[in-house]
């Protein structure tokens, strides 16, 4: 009768750890909207990425995936900014599935956030 109550008791706890696997992934998604905005409005985004946008614009993307974004606009100095993937606090849910369950949130992404979000840049003007 114990090795029942034992059988049952790890089927159970297997099973918890296969529904939990990759808890952020269900939670929060492996894709994050990314938005950009400027001061002048209108100005040209480009990425590393490959894509392109006059602000303010935003983008559905990985939520791992780092790169470069130049902001530019006639008469003003264009800016550069890294994008980053970041660890989310709220992506340690990702730790109460196990290491199953983190190395999915990892792997795919679904336990970062991209930063800055939004991206907010002010173009200085040029020189006259």
């Amino acid at each position: 009768m114990t090795n029942k109550f034992r059988t049952a008791g790890l089927a159970a706890s297997t099973l918890a750890v296969v529904l939990l696997g990759g808890c952020a992934t269900m939670s929060r998604g492996t894709r994050v909207e990314w938005r950009v905005e400027s001061n002048p409005v209108g100005a040209k985004v480009e990425t590393t990425l490959g894509w392109s946008c006059n602000t303010p614009c935003s983008r559905k993307l990985q939520r791992n995936v780092e790169f470069d974004v130049t902001v530019s606009a006639p008469g003003y100095k264009s800016r550069t900014v890294h994008i980053d993937k970041r660890f989310n606090k709220g992506g340690a849910i990702t730790f109460a599935g196990g290491p199953l369950s983190a190395g999915i949130d990892f792997k795919n992404g679904a336990a970062f956030d991209l930063a800055p979000n939004p991206l907010i840049v002010t173009l200085e003007p040029e020189a006259p």
